[in-house]
């Protein structure tokens, strides 16, 4: 039996048509998502594997509802027809897509992740617009009317989303991990028309497009990508409670997913100004964090 039949087994997918339809959605995650899939497949318990697997595809393919290069108009009529088909998935538990077949079968598993769904679908159309920020807490209200909402998926299955210091603590994680993508993606989303760092951080250090652009190494830019760092690492030193506030069984896939960002962090204060340049991904230290954590992961089993 392979891992990924024992996997659908264990979490009750017995319909041989509900089995594809999870299949499929790990084909697609494994593809666009190669780093987390295979972090989830080795460190979580089997059981919980097919569930998060749907969340996150399901977490994937509306995104890239929201962010393609499409018009505005395109997009939003879009995204009313997708939201309509999920919440008609769930109220009727009937889907006609094998995405929302997978989810409405892991809703009916993990009920909690209903009202995250529900959360997450009216404020997703916030990413519609977020090709800037003005100021600091407008990229923070993003992160609360987006980017929890969206972690909150897959974070509900993981540990217990109504506990008020689990939340505070996926907020915080998110918030890190949503500036470090922004850092080390900077030079990608300006070739797309995004603009992710507040314009009002950039004026604090004098800083304009064009310094970026440009990958400049001047006082300003340093002082900014320093500045940046350090938010980051004061918002994931925060979210590392996350890892006692989450079950034990899956402390190992938590505890990398905080080691993962530490390694970017590192690996981006490491190049400095090189990092406006050109995107700045953990790559072999990675390795080793999952290879710690399976075998914590297999001493918990």
């Amino acid at each position: 039996m392979t891992g990924w039949k024992r996997a659908l087994d264990t979490a009750g997918v017995a319909d041989p048509r509900l089995r594809e339809d999870y299949t499929e959605q790990r084909r697609l995650v494994s593809q666009f998502r190669r780093g987390p899939y295979l972090a989830a497949r080795l460190l979580l318990p089997p059981p919980l594997l097919p569930h998060v697997i749907a969340a996150t595809a399901f977490m994937h393919h509306t995104d890239t509802i929201l962010d393609a290069d499409r018009p505005r108009a395109e997009r939003v009529t879009a995204y009313e027809g997708w939201e309509k088909q999920v919440r008609l998935g769930l109220a009727t538990s009937e889907g006609d897509r094998p995405l929302i077949r997978a989810l409405l079968h892991t809703v009916s598993a993990h009920p909690a992740l209903q009202r995250q769904l529900e959360s997450y679908l009216a404020t997703a159309p916030t990413d519609l617009d977020a090709s800037g920020f003005a100021t600091e807490a407008a990229y923070q209200h993003y992160i609360d009317a987006y980017s929890l909402p969206a972690f909150m998926l897959i974070a509900c299955l993981v540990g217990p989303a109504d506990d008020p210091a689990y939340r505070s603590a996926c907020r915080s994680y998110i918030d890190a991990a949503q500036r470090l993508d922004n850092l080390k993606d900077l030079s990608a989303d300006l070739r797309g028309g995004r603009f992710t760092i507040p314009t009002e951080i950039l004026e604090h250090h004098g800083v304009v497009r064009a310094d970026l652009e440009g990958a400049r190494d001047t006082p300003g830019t340093r002082a900014l990508v320093q500045d940046l760092l350090e938010r980051a690492r004061r918002s994931l030193e925060a979210g590392r409670t996350l890892v006692d506030l989450t079950p034990p069984a899956n402390r190992p896939l938590v505890r990398s997913l905080i080691s993962l960002e530490e390694l970017t962090l590192e690996a981006a204060a490491t190049k400095g100004v090189a990092v406006l340049g050109r995107s700045t991904r953990a790559s072999v230290p990675a390795a080793a964090v999952l290879i710690r954590e399976y075998r914590q992961a297999r001493r918990l089993r």
